[in-house]
Parts: structure tokens; sequence; C-alpha cells
């Protein structure tokens, strides 16, 4: 396994310094892990904390706030229930997943009786809006986008998803089936992800080579990544990276794994079209136009 070659960028610098270097990041691996966005990691802890709570419950409570759909993506997925690589065995994590509050036709169905749960995941859920605002303001300047581009395009937040995941040990690694991971191969499908982790090991990123390299956890940094939206609207300018967790080996199989994501994604109506400053004559748009969430359903309805 190559060493992490994944830049680690300071947005308490000036925002054309830190506008520069995302678009190198995003131009070359599409990871960056980013100092001074998140300054309250006690929030993280806290999350981390109710997570172990609830996924500690027997699986009946935890199946009564269920996912139901790709509409709402909402809800707990047991293990083997989701495969990001649709032509591997379902990915050895479970999940709960929440999106922004008020929304009646799709409500976060929350467990009963861990109010704690809940309140821990809505504080944290805002902090990663304001984490999203700033990661997109950098894009903007780094592309050369009129200022509120990307934001305005994002302001809703409907469509945006928090969800934290914990990928169980392996009590019988014999069981294992023939290519089956903590989660398989793929690309996010929004427009940005952030990552927080704890210290087990096990996220890889595939660079442009085809090599995968190490995304340990970084103290104090978050880690972030562009989706297919965002590589679409840029013409691959930046790039949607494949990632995968891989299973722990040796004594480290009795090691849980836990992971709290953050996923952007454009409005539900935006149309996605490629950026005319993306574009030359020797290389015009590869993607037609596409609505948000057209997108989003179509890629989550290949995941379940």
């Amino acid at each position: 396994m190559l060493e992490a070659s994944i830049p680690v960028i300071d947005f308490s610098q000036d925002l054309p310094t830190v506008a520069q270097e995302v678009k190198n990041a995003y131009m070359s691996i599409g990871f960056m892990y980013v100092k001074n966005l998140l300054t309250e990691f006690e929030l993280r802890d806290q999350v981390f904390a109710e997570a172990r709570r609830f996924f500690e419950l027997p699986q009946a409570e935890k199946e009564r706030c269920g996912w139901t759909s790709e509409a709402s993506n909402r809800g707990y997925t047991a293990v083997e229930r989701e495969n990001v690589d649709p032509t591997a065995p379902g990915d050895l994590k479970e999940a709960y997943n929440m999106g922004c509050e008020g929304n009646p036709e799709h409500p976060n169905p929350w467990p009963e009786g861990l109010p704690s749960f809940q309140e821990a995941m809505q504080t944290f859920y805002e902090a990663c809006v304001c984490m999203s605002e700033r990661v997109l303001e950098a894009f903007e300047v780094g592309l050369e986008l009129p200022t509120g581009f990307l934001q305005e395009r994002h302001e809703l937040g409907e469509s945006n998803i928090m969800r934290v995941l914990h990928y169980p040990t392996l009590q019988n690694p014999d069981a294992v089936k023939s290519g089956q991971l903590r989660a398989g191969a793929h690309t996010d499908y929004g427009t940005h992800t952030l990552l927080l982790q704890d210290d087990t090991e096990g996220l890889e990123v595939q660079n442009r080579d085809g090599e995968w390299v190490a995304a340990p956890s970084i103290p104090d940094t978050v880690l972030v990544n562009g989706g297919d939206l965002l590589a679409r609207w840029t013409n691959d300018v930046f790039c949607s990276t494949p990632h995968r967790v891989v299973l722990p080996q040796d004594q480290k199989q009795n090691q849980s794994r836990y992971s709290l994501v953050f996923f952007c994604h454009p409005n539900y109506h935006a149309e996605i079209r490629c950026l005319e400053s993306c574009q030359t004559p020797g290389n015009p748009a590869r993607y037609p136009p596409i609505g948000s969430g057209e997108y989003l359903l179509w890629r989550l309805s290949q995941s379940y």
C-alpha cells in the first residue's frame, strides 16, 4: 500500500490561496485533508459515542427506523443491505442516514428512547452545512465562477444526507464472501463529501495511475472529496475519485470501525450542465445536462 499522497490544506489561509490549493487537489487526486474547517471536534466525538449506543440496539429496534426508498434515502440499513459496488457482494457495514429536518414527505425516522442520538446528529448536521458552504466558496473562486453560483444551487439543502457508519468486527473471517469489502470501490454521487473517521485503518483512494493509496485519519482535519455531479459540472476538470474500505487483517479483525459522512448534494431540481469555462474546442462537454435529483435517484437505485 502506498503512503498517503493526499494534500493537507489549511482553510485559515486567505481565500485565493485556499482556492488554488483546492483546485490543484481536485485536478489531481480529488481528495484533500482540511485543517481549520471544523473547530469543535468534540461534536464529532459526541456523534461517535451516540452512534455506538444506536448500533448496539437490538436489530429489531434498529429496523423500526429502517431505510425504505431512494426518494427519502433516510434511516437504518443493515449489514450487506447496500453494495456501492454492484458487481460485489453487499458491504460489511451498517448505517443510519438523516437529512434536513422539517421535510413532511421524508421525515427522519429517529429511534425511540435515544433523544441524545437525535440531538447529536442534528447538531453535527448543521455544522456540516456550514463547512460545506466554505468548500463551495473555495470551488467558486478556484473555478472563477460568479460569487454565489454554487451556493445558490445548494441553498435548499433538501437532498443533503449525513450518515454515520459502523463496520462490525470480523467475528468469522471464513464467512466473508469472495470480493466482499467493508465498502466496495465506488465514487460518491453528489458535489462533495465531508468525512470524519476514527483511528481504525481501511479507507483507500485510487489515484489517477490506478494505484490504491491509504487515507488514514489525520488529527484535527476533515477529509473532503469530490463527487460525480461536481465532475460533470466541471467536465472532469475536478475528478470524482474511486475509494473503498478494505477488510482488516490479523489482530485488527477484532476492531470495529466508525465513520461520519456528509454528502453535499445540489438542490433537487438544479440542472447540472458542463460549465463553459471548463470546455475548450478540443474538449467539448462530455456530459449532457441532467437534473440533480434524477441523477441521485438513479445512482441510489444501483446500490440497494
